[in-house]
């Protein structure tokens, strides 16, 4: 089971913050934890070579699995937050109303606007402690995070955006949009749809 993304604009230059990861990047993890309505399933997962020693590997794979389970004690807090940087609610909103100008007029079926925040902390950030925070909340979403050296990329999303079995390619893009219908009945109909 792998882990990974790809850049939704390829044409664009890197932003910065994204510097430390590639355009395409997919992770085998040595551990993963899962859960879904049959139950919680933790997974080890190798690369093996031809040349590879399973007893090595094993060992490798056992000396892991005891750090998961007796992670080194940590009394720190959450860093605090010393500077935020985003675009201004004023201009936000600005970009908002264009979109909407431009959907009014047919130049856009659909849009979907993100805004960078970036905040700068004075400590760094525990990428365990983030995750363990997000699996807390008992929500549905698919949990992630991805370390490159120092860099780590994390979120929570209700969607599978892809899953890949057995040959036959899902998706769970929720990020459709369609018109509300105008009695709950036809409400469904349409989402179902």
């Amino acid at each position: 089971l792998l882990l990974g993304g790809m850049r939704f604009d390829e044409q664009r230059p890197c932003a910065p913050h994204w510097a430390a990861f590639a355009d395409a990047s997919f992770h085998l993890a040595h551990w993963l934890l899962s859960e879904d309505a049959d139950g919680r399933w933790l997974r080890c997962q190798q690369v093996v070579a031809p040349d590879s020693d399973p007893q090595v590997l094993a060992r490798d794979s056992i000396a892991a699995y005891a750090r998961l389970l007796n992670p080194p004690g940590t009394t720190a807090t959450a860093p605090d937050v010393i500077e935020r940087n985003a675009l201004p609610s004023p201009q936000w909103q600005g970009k908002v109303d264009i979109a909407l100008q431009a959907i009014s007029r047919g130049d856009l079926i659909k849009v979907v606007l993100a805004r960078h925040i970036e905040y700068q902390l004075d400590a760094p950030l525990d990428s365990g402690a983030v995750m363990q925070r997000l699996h807390t909340r008992g929500n549905a979403s698919h949990l992630f995070a991805l370390h490159r050296g120092e860099h780590c990329f994390m979120g929570a999303t209700p969607e599978r955006l892809l899953s890949c079995q057995a040959g036959r390619l899902t998706t769970h893009a929720l990020a459709g949009s369609a018109r509300r219908g105008i009695t709950t009945d036809e409400d469904h109909v349409i989402g179902e749809r």
